[in-house]
């Protein structure tokens, strides 16, 4: 059984939602960070995670950094999937 997870990937600059979500493995949630980067939310299974990885070093995309969300922190947010 695969296992659906949120993973939080920081990373490098300003992106149009619909742009990277356009030919995107999976729907990505895009948020505001800091200074000039961005965030990326997806609730995926390690394949999806892969083919997100992917996707986002083929377009060139530089990756700051990679969290998984806990469940409990989940709540409330306006993404919320449970």
């Amino acid at each position: 059984m695969e296992e659906f997870l949120e993973y939080r990937i920081q990373i490098q600059g300003k992106f149009d939602r619909d742009d990277l979500n356009r030919n995107s493995p999976v729907n990505l949630f895009l948020g505001e960070g800091s200074g000039s980067d961005s965030y990326i939310e997806v609730t995926t299974d390690q394949s999806g995670l892969i083919g997100v990885l992917r996707y986002l070093h083929q377009r060139g995309i530089v990756i700051r950094s990679m969290n998984l969300i806990e469940k409990s922190s989940l709540k409330g947010c306006p993404h919320d999937r449970s």
